[in-house]
């Protein structure tokens, strides 16, 4: 076999492995999205996990894994997943979002409305991000700033008054 026959050979088995390496990563992302639909957040975790050693730059998977996390209450590994999210899509308005929740859970309140103020940097008009803001505000103790962040989440999202009352940050 001459050499540029076994080079195209080469050449082509390594486009096959990536091939199937992108599917299977793609395969197991759509399966942790699946089982955090149905609560499994353990099961979640080692999807996104087996995503990550597949493709460690994959912002989403990172997110994913910090959204289960937070569901399970582990807040620092929560926010580790989260900043490799960010890391990795520094503009992702949900994972800031998110890690505003994760330090918010920590009582680390200073850290979290930099987070919150970050996500909105990226997204302005989406009314979780304001909501959670003004309970971190009010944790903060500075009421009128947190009131009218509340307003701003009515004034995107008006149905969103009858869950004011709850005051606990909003997960998305």
């Amino acid at each position: 076999m001459s050499d540029s026959i076994l080079i195209i050979l080469i050449v082509s088995l390594l486009i096959i492995v990536y091939v199937v390496q992108v599917e299977r990563h793609k395969n197991l992302l759509q399966r942790g999205l699946f089982l955090l639909d149905l609560d499994c957040h353990e099961e979640t975790i080692i999807s996104f996990k087996k995503a990550i050693q597949i493709q460690y730059n994959s912002y989403l998977a990172w997110y994913y894994r910090g959204i289960a996390l937070l569901k399970l209450d582990r807040n620092k590994e929560a926010l580790a997943s989260l900043d490799k999210s960010i890391e990795f899509q520094s503009d992702y308005y949900k994972a800031w979002n998110n890690r505003g929740l994760a330090l918010c859970n920590l009582e680390r309140y200073g850290e979290a409305l930099n987070s919150f103020n970050k996500a909105l940097q990226f997204k302005s008009n989406y009314h979780e991000i304001w909501y959670n803001r003004g309970i971190v505000l009010a944790n903060l103790g500075r009421y009128e700033e947190a009131d009218i962040s509340y307003d701003k989440a009515v004034e995107i999202r008006p149905d969103i008054v009858k869950h004011l009352g709850l005051l606990s940050p909003q997960p998305f």
